[in-house]
C-alpha cells in the first residue's frame, strides 16, 4: 500500500486460507488433514523508528477417532521501537481453544516486553519478561530471561542466556559460525522444570536457498533424570 504514496513497505497487509479435506495426503500435509486455516497479518511503519504489527489465525480441526473437533484462534499485536544502540518491543497475545465435541473453552492472554542494549558494536544485552494476564485454566507461564551475545569475529558469535519462571529454570550457551549464506550453530542447554532436570545438545546448520527460503538440518542429544 505504501507504493501508492511513493513510500514502499509503508503498509503491508496479507491474508491466507487453506483447507485440507480428511483423507487427503501429500508431502508435508499428513498432520494437517481435516483442517481449515485462515488468517490475516499487517505491518505498519509508523515512523522511522517505530513499527506496529498484528496477526490473527483461526484453525479448525475436524473430529477423528482419536481427537475432538476444535477451533483455535490466536491473536498477536506487537509494537517495536528500534535505535542503533537500543530497542524496545512490547507484545500482547491471546489464544483460545473451543472443543466443540466436549463443549469446553480455554483461553489465555499474555503480555511481554523485550529490551535490547548494544553498548559496543560487538556486545548485545537482552532482557525479556513475559506475564500471564488471564487464564481460564489458572495456568500461569510467567518468565524472565537475561541474555548476552558477543561477536568474537565477523563470522563467529558466542551467546549465553538464563531463564527463570513459574515452570522452572534454564541456562544455555552456544556458538554460531556464519559462512556466506550458511550458518552452523552449537547449543548446550540445562533445564530444571516440572518434568525434572535435563541436558540437551543441539548441532545444526542453516542455508539460504533464495531470499525467502531456507533449509535446516539439526541433530539433538538429550539426557534427563528419567533416562
Amino acid at each position: 500500500i505504501g507504493d501508492l504514496f511513493d513510500k514502499p513497505d509503508l503498509y503491508q497487509i496479507g491474508g491466507y486460507f487453506k483447507k485440507i479435506e480428511p483423507g487427503f495426503n501429500s508431502n508435508g500435509t499428513l498432520t494437517e488433514t481435516g483442517t481449515e486455516k485462515s488468517g490475516f497479518n499487517m505491518k505498519l511503519h509508523l515512523t522511522e523508528h517505530n513499527k506496529f504489527m498484528a496477526r490473527y489465525d483461526l484453525i479448525k480441526t475436524d473430529a477423528t477417532a482419536t481427537s475432538n473437533e476444535t477451533e483455535t484462534d490466536i491473536g498477536i499485536m506487537q509494537w517495536a521501537h528500534d535505535r542503533q544502540r537500543w530497542g524496545l518491543t512490547a507484545e500482547y497475545q491471546t489464544r483460545g481453544v473451543d472443543d466443540i465435541t466436549a463443549d469446553t473453552t480455554e483461553s489465555t492472554s499474555l503480555a511481554a516486553a523485550r529490551l535490547r542494549i548494544s553498548p559496543t558494536d560487538n556486545l548485545t544485552v537482552n532482557a525479556e519478561h513475559q506475564e500471564t494476564l488471564t487464564s481460564t485454566e489458572n495456568v500461569e507461564n510467567d518468565q524472565t530471561t537475561l541474555g548476552l551475545k558477543y561477536q568474537v569475529l565477523p563470522s563467529l558469535a558466542l551467546e549465553t542466556s538464563g531463564t527463570t519462571g513459574t515452570n522452572g529454570e534454564s541456562v544455555q550457551g552456544g556458538a554460531t559460525l556464519t559462512l556466506g549464506n550458511k550458518r552452523v550453530y552449537l547449543t548446550e542447554r540445562l533445564t530444571d522444570d516440572q518434568a525434572g532436570r535435563s541436558t540437551s545438545t543441539v548441532l545444526g546448520t542453516e542455508a539460504a536457498i533464495d531470499p525467502s527460503s531456507k533449509i535446516y538440518s539439526e541433530y539433538q542429544w538429550e539426557h534427563s533424570d528419567n533416562g
